[in-house]
Parts: structure tokens; C-alpha cells; sequence
């Protein structure tokens, strides 16, 4: 009986370490989940900037066409 209650605390204390063990590891995840989820928004919020810079680049093209088109009508004027 004495062996057996032993074996049992044995036992038990490599459940105990095992527990404790698998509760790290799945710290460890719940961590790199959130840096993962911080750096999703990173990226997020740096494609935002980015279209955002797009959308002006296509603005100020359209700009710059329609001056364009401007100035060779008035080319025209000037043309014998």
C-alpha cells in the first residue's frame, strides 16, 4: 500500500509538472496571438496610408490632364 501511494504521489506530481508545463506553452501562444494581431493592424493601418496616397497620386494625375488638355487648346489658338 505504501509503494502504491508512492507511485501515486509520483504520479501525480508529473501531472502537476506537465500541467504547469502546457499551461506556459499556451501562454506563450495567447502571446504570440496577440503580437500577431497587433501586427496585423500595423499592416492594415500602412495599407490604408497607402491607398489613401494612391487615391491623391490618381487625383493629381487627373489634375495634371486636364491642364493638359487645356494648354493644347490654347496651343491651338496660337497655331497659323
Amino acid at each position: 500500500v505504501n509503494n502504491l501511494s508512492q507511485e501515486t504521489a509520483a504520479m501525480a506530481e508529473e501531472l502537476n509538472a506537465s500541467t504547469e508545463e502546457i499551461s506556459s506553452v499556451i501562454q506563450n501562444v495567447a502571446g504570440s496571438m496577440n503580437n500577431a494581431s497587433a501586427n496585423s493592424d500595423e499592416v492594415m493601418s500602412g495599407m490604408k496610408e497607402t491607398v489613401t496616397a494612391l487615391e491623391q497620386i490618381a487625383a493629381a494625375a487627373e489634375s495634371q490632364a486636364a491642364t493638359a488638355e487645356k494648354l493644347n487648346s490654347l496651343i491651338q489658338l496660337f497655331k497659323i
